[in-house]
């Protein structure tokens, strides 16, 4: 059958010389696509050293090599796989297959794995340019969080416990403030500044007229308020908006310590406040002036929103110029704990996957002939799931696969031909993997298509799902996203429809009373659930594939989640419709009743004082009082 998408899928197969970039939705056979290019430049003489394919989990890696071999193995057996087909409608030719006998002897030079180890490999390579111990361990994310967590909690209980803080400590006074959320606070913040080790906080612009715009804008309201017949209901707020210019008033001459800032960046509560906040709300007294205006009231209510509208913006614009003097401070205050965090790593001689990317991206932007030879040394780079790439990656990525003398930002390096294969789907990259972003994707797709116009190939023929479910995506996201800068492209079925009578896309609808609480409605949605497993278990034929039939067994049906959190509902329903199930969600077993039994047996048998225990004991089928015996 001639797929919608032959066109690309060949040449993403063929142009072995080019740079390409395919965009393929999930279902298309990305990673089959990828390993089939490997194959091919393994087939065209690239020695397998040369090659790196470069996935964002290990298990992917896996999948990845395994299927690699799969296909070199099938074709030198005579047996071409349909994915490589297009390529190779005969089998390979003579000089092809000597090729692929010498590749299939060498395929563990062949590079495949995470960006992470890609990385770790080079610098281990270049460890003298790179300044780090060559046998350097990798901490894993636990490992890490442990250490750093701990470096900051020394330095938490270290400033906390000197005998005389120094009268401006920010440390002690946001501590004296808040003492229960300041630790947690500050080590978010820690936390924030390891995962983005490159931001910096804005310089502060506070100056001794930072509040004379916002009572300026107040004093602006007033004046007006006072040509117009005010409702006696609006004008609190002309009070609340003066309230604020006196907490402001004179406290920026001389400037103030962080004491000071503090104090200003936490105003008395006021009704035009937002609740448990500093910020202001909408205004609401738009009602009121159209009441009491007459005629003119939408006039008056259109003039006093924008009034009020002006004094939020500069009232906002002043606190954010207070919050950044204060995390100002905080960032110097916890260069302390980043610093004893980098001196243990380099002691220790460890590094954590942060480091693995930076370091690299230094060695390669800092070194041109460390970026030479390794450039030479992996002249084939394909990378998988490209959405996921975040801005370093790329720039590692684009790094080795410029040309050596270009000195531009990454982005705007120029490409050598051939040596850059990349898969992606921009609509995935919502989920902004490890720091990934659509900017990062959009940036790469451009400058690909900048030096090579015709090389963003779209793959669309999906072989997981039948057509009456992509009509169905199509026709949801068909418009959502066609206006977004991923944009959307109509995915086409290669199956062929369901012969078993079931429709492939179907709502169930749940009446529920109003002000049904949230887990009451999900235990009803399980209900549901089950019920219409019961209907189709044995009632339905389903076609096998040497033609027989047989009818649906539970065995036949999966019910998937976005989360495992409420499965232990749906579990409960099929128990009691007597239905046979086998989860895998695994995080379930200490809600079921048995273990439950369980533990409230061991705690009331450790401890017999704990009487709540006790009472589920024997309130529990284990036991089995009623509530009233217990009573």
């Amino acid at each position: 059958m001639q797929m919608v998408d032959g066109a690309e899928r060949l040449r993403a197969l063929t142009e072995l010389d080019s740079c390409l970039l395919v965009e393929a939705a999930a279902g298309t056979g990305k990673t089959s696509l990828l390993a089939g290019r490997v194959v091919m430049l393994l087939a065209h003489g690239i020695d397998p050293r040369l090659i790196a394919a470069i996935t964002f989990t290990e298990l992917a890696a896996g999948e990845l090599r395994h299927r690699i071999a799969s296909y070199l193995h099938r074709i030198l057996e005579g047996r071409i796989p349909d994915e490589l087909r297009p390529a190779l409608p005969s089998g390979p030719d003579a000089a092809q297959t000597t090729m692929l006998r010498g590749a299939a002897k060498r395929l563990d030079e062949l590079t495949c794995g995470t960006i992470h180890s890609f990385c770790h490999d080079l610098l281990k390579t270049y460890s003298v340019e790179a300044a780090i111990d060559p046998g350097a361990d990798v901490l894993d994310g636990d490992q890490a969080d442990f250490v750093f967590d701990a470096i900051f909690d020394r330095w938490w209980r270290g400033r906390l416990d000197r005998t005389a803080s120094a009268a401006g400590d920010p440390i002690a006074s946001v501590a004296r403030r808040d003492p229960i959320d300041a630790e947690g606070l500050l080590r978010s913040f820690a936390k924030f500044r390891r995962r983005h080790r490159g931001a910096r906080p804005l310089p502060a612009d506070l100056d001794a007229q930072a509040d004379v715009e916002f009572a300026e804008s107040v004093r602006e309201f007033r004046r007006w308020c006072d040509q117009v017949d005010v409702p006696p209901e609006a004008d609190p707020d002309i009070v609340a908006l003066e309230t604020l210019v006196s907490h402001f008033r004179g406290r920026f001459d001389p400037m103030p310590d962080f004491e000071g800032l503090l104090e200003l960046a936490h105003p008395a509560w006021l009704p035009i406040m937002r609740k448990d906040t500093s910020d202001l709300r909408e205004y609401r007294r738009r009602t009121l002036w159209r009441k009491a205006g007459g005629a003119a009231g939408e006039r008056l209510a259109d003039q006093a929103e924008e009034h009020f509208g002006r004094c939020r913006r500069v009232y906002g614009a002043l606190m954010g110029r207070i919050a950044t003097a204060i995390i100002g401070i905080f960032s110097a205050e916890l260069d302390e704990v980043m610093t004893e965090y980098e001196t243990f790593k380099r002691r220790a001689a460890v590094l954590d996957f942060d480091d693995l990317l930076f370091t690299c991206r230094d060695v390669l932007r800092d070194h041109p002939s460390v970026r030479t030879t390794a450039a030479e040394r992996f002249s084939r780079l394909l990378v998988d799931e490209f959405q996921d790439t975040d801005p370093v990656q790329a720039e590692i990525i684009f790094l080795l696969c410029g040309t050596a003398e270009d000195d531009r930002t990454w982005h705007a390096r120029s490409l050598r031909p051939g040596h850059l294969f990349v898969v992606g789907d921009p609509k995935q990259a919502i989920y902004r993997f490890r720091g990934a972003d659509l900017a990062t994707y959009l940036r790469v797709r451009e400058t690909i298509e900048a030096q090579f116009p015709d090389n963003i190939l779209r793959v669309t023929a999906n072989f997981r799902s039948r057509g009456q479910i992509l009509d169905h995506v199509n026709r949801c996201f068909e418009e959502r996203l066609s206006s977004q800068q991923a944009g959307y492209v109509a995915l086409q079925t290669t199956r062929a429809a369901g012969e078993h009578g079931l429709p492939c896309v179907a709502k169930v609808s749940v009446e529920l009373p109003p002000l049904t609480r949230v887990d009451s409605a999900r235990d009803e949605e399980a209900q549901a659930v089950a019920e219409v497993c019961s209907r189709l278990i044995g009632n339905v034929d389903i076609k096998l594939n040497d033609g027989e039939t047989r009818r649906l067994c539970p065995g036949d049906i999966a019910l998937l989640a976005p989360v495992s959190t409420d499965l232990w509902r749906y579990e409960r329903a099929l128990e009691e419709a007597g239905l046979p199930f086998a989860s895998q969600a695994g995080k379930n077993l200490y809600k079921r009743q048995e273990a439950q039994d369980l533990v409230a047996l061991i705690r009331a048998l450790a401890d017999t004082r704990d009487t709540l225990a006790l009472g589920a004991l024997m309130r529990g089928p284990l036991v089995g009082l009623t509530e009233q015996f217990l009573l």
